[in-house]
């Protein structure tokens, strides 16, 4: 790299193992007047050997090839136009400039919290995949419902089905469902813990991926824009919200298509660290609110009373007050035990095993109004040492063994 910055001339190196390799290009080109010299850099990732062998066979023999790569240039620029457009993000104005700003804020937003994929159809597939992976015993109970359900329907017969249902979990997993893609996490691409992948196709065998994960502020922050859009979704955007919040009013590190996660403990890694947040919980929520008032007024009141809610169960523990004024820096303890049975339990069901439960080590479900409440108290009681509700709630004493 020393070399070619200094732009000294370079050796060809043929034999790098055990990194991905960095490519550096250095030509000499003689110019003459009013002409051009025009090159295509080649690149794919995630090729067998047979795949590379006929890539470098494409290249060397196929005449054609420019034109080839420029029109498969265009169809991705096109489907690219498609997926903003799906967000309201095509505007034409007087003012071009304003025009090009909005298509890349609204192309910035659907890349961190995803796009819906074919407006309001869901396919039957991928639907019943994610319940599969969130619960195992909610699909088992519910095989016939499942069975009968088309290939593809629309969001708005689902909800329909699911409020006929008798059972809780099957009536929080499917409102929850949003068949988002084109997503990925967001930050700062040179931290270490930042890794970053959009996952649009199969590896396997090119079939579609219907998928969202993002840092629980970046993820909520652009569903307000999204929801805008797409305001039949509103309601599975708070389910996600409120069930992916913990019992005492705070939120885990990341949420994905199937769960959430936490951050952990890690001894040999200098940048790992732990983090629990509240500071986001109301201002996120309370858009949330605000659109589904606006654009389904009373949806709200119709929740109240309803247990189709749970709580995450994040292994984190916040010290007592007297450890708080030693070190108001080192606020948090991690449960390694608490951690290692929830991973146990979300091996075996599933993401739902990543829920607080209740003695019987059924899932703990509550109605809107508390899961409002505990969010609310989060806020109001400053500092949160350790209240009576961490001491004395029967979910909270039994996750913590």
């Amino acid at each position: 790299m020393r070399t070619f910055r200094r732009k000294q001339k370079i050796q060809s190196e043929y034999d790098v193992k055990g990194e991905k390799g960095a490519y550096f290009i250095s030509a000499d080109i003689m110019l003459n007047g009013h002409s051009n010299k025009k090159w295509s850099i080649v690149a794919n990732v995630n090729q067998n050997h047979s795949q590379i062998v006929a890539l470098c066979h494409l290249i060397k023999n196929k005449t054609g090839l420019e034109k080839q790569l420029q029109e498969d240039i265009d169809s991705g620029t096109q489907q690219l136009i498609q997926l903003v457009a799906s967000a309201d993000g095509l505007q034409f104005t007087s003012d071009k400039l304003k025009d090009t700003r909005h298509f890349s804020n609204v192309l910035f937003n659907i890349m961190r919290g995803g796009v819906f994929d074919d407006n309001y159809r869901i396919e039957k597939k991928d639907f019943v995949g994610h319940l599969t992976k969130s619960n195992k015993e909610v699909v088992t109970r519910n095989e016939v419902f499942l069975r009968d359900l088309e290939e593809t329907f629309d969001q708005s017969a689902l909800k329909s089905l699911l409020l006929k249902s008798q059972d809780n979990d099957l009536i929080r997993l499917g409102i929850e469902y949003l068949p988002l893609k084109f997503s990925r996490r967001h930050g700062d691409p040179s931290r270490p813990w930042n890794y970053f992948s959009i996952n649009t196709q199969s590896e396997t065998d090119g079939s579609k991926i219907l998928d969202y994960e993002g840092n629980w502020r970046d993820l909520f922050q652009n569903w307000e824009a999204l929801a805008c859009s797409y305001p039949e979704f509103i309601e599975g955007m708070i389910f996600k919200f409120l069930n992916a919040s913990t019992f005492d009013g705070y939120n885990p590190y990341r949420v994905t298509k199937d769960g959430f996660d936490w951050e952990t403990i890690e001894p040999d890694n200098p940048w790992s660290y732990i983090g629990y947040w509240g500071d986001h919980q109301i201002i996120y929520l309370q858009k949330f609110l605000e659109i589904i008032e606006k654009y389904h007024p009373g949806a709200l009141q119709s929740f109240f009373e309803k247990n189709w809610f749970v709580y995450a169960a994040v292994p984190y523990i916040i010290k007592p007050y007297d450890q708080l004024l030693d070190n108001p820096k080192d606020t948090i303890a991690f449960d390694h035990k608490w951690d290692a049975n929830i991973r146990e339990r979300r091996e075996k069901l599933g993401a739902d095993g990543a829920l607080l439960t209740a003695g019987d080590k059924e899932i703990y479900h509550v109605n809107f109004l508390e899961k409002i409440l505990a969010t609310v108290l989060a806020k109001n009681i400053k500092p949160y040492p350790r209240s009576r509700y961490m001491d004395e709630h029967p979910a909270a004493r039994m996750e913590r063994r």
